[in-house]
């Protein structure tokens, strides 16, 4: 995210809110972890959210780099991970399934490292993490992580959204085995932020830093449902049906 595409005009001075949110159901994602999750999640984030060039298109430079609803003509909508890992059954596995990443983005370089390290964040422990035996093979680590998760600011002031991240991860088969605790995660997401992305924030938006605040919460799927609430450039609008959190965490 640079500062020659953002509008620092008005933004408020006592609440500058960095909203992020996760969510279920669980998702497989076979034997991609740590580092090659980060990758993954990086890769796609770049192919889906640079697609669009304004300059190209005629579009105005603040358009350019942005791929939302009105110039679906220019954006990829999906990326796919190709060769996870599952279980076929009967003691064998397979490699023809995949992931499906989805999203709608008005972000850049900061927001796609904080939400490919959120993913990586999920498994570093493994408790969202089993074992798998398969025939002929060595017992096998796969592991789940969340379908949603949304990065959002400025919200809860009526200011205009200067970033916004929805990222949909989808297995394509059935998710049936392992767990995944929601809840466990947040205080690593509230860390990272701290200690990587919020001065990152402060800088590319011209924001003072003891003004940015961290909102981190688990959340059910209402919360994630923006396509009907949500305008580009306008302020944030809860999606129906959320409660979010009324206290920061950072």
């Amino acid at each position: 995210m640079t500062s020659s595409t953002l509008d620092k005009r008005g933004w408020p001075s006592k609440l500058l809110a960095v909203d992020v949110r996760t969510g279920g159901p669980k998702q497989h994602v076979g034997i991609l972890r740590k580092g090659r999750l980060y990758w993954a999640v990086y890769s796609c984030l770049q192919l889906i959210g640079h697609q669009g060039n304004g300059r190209d298109k005629g579009h105005t430079g603040r358009e350019r780099e942005v791929c939302h609803q009105n110039m679906a003509q220019y954006c990829q909508q999906n990326c796919v991970v190709p060769n996870i890992v599952y279980d076929f059954g009967s003691g064998t596995y397979a490699t023809n399934a995949h992931l499906k990443e989805k999203n709608h983005a008005g972000i850049r370089e900061v927001v796609y490292q904080f939400a490919a390290n959120i993913y990586r964040m999920q498994l570093e422990e493994l408790e969202n993490c089993y074992y798998t035996d398969f025939a002929d093979s060595r017992k096998t680590l796969m592991c789940n992580v969340l379908r949603n998760l949304i990065i959002v600011w400025p919200t809860r002031s009526g200011a205009d959204i200067a970033a916004r991240l929805n990222i949909n991860v989808e297995f394509n088969g059935k998710t049936t085995n392992g767990k995944y605790y929601c809840e466990k995660n947040l205080p690593a997401y509230t860390k990272y932020f701290k200690e990587n992305t919020k001065d990152k924030i402060s800088k590319a938006m011209n924001w003072k830093s003891d003004k940015i605040f961290l909102f981190n919460s688990c959340q059910e799927d209402a919360c994630f449902d923006t396509r009907e609430r949500y305008t580009l450039g306008a302020p944030w609008v809860e999606p129906k049906g959320c409660s979010p959190p009324s206290n920061s965490v950072l």
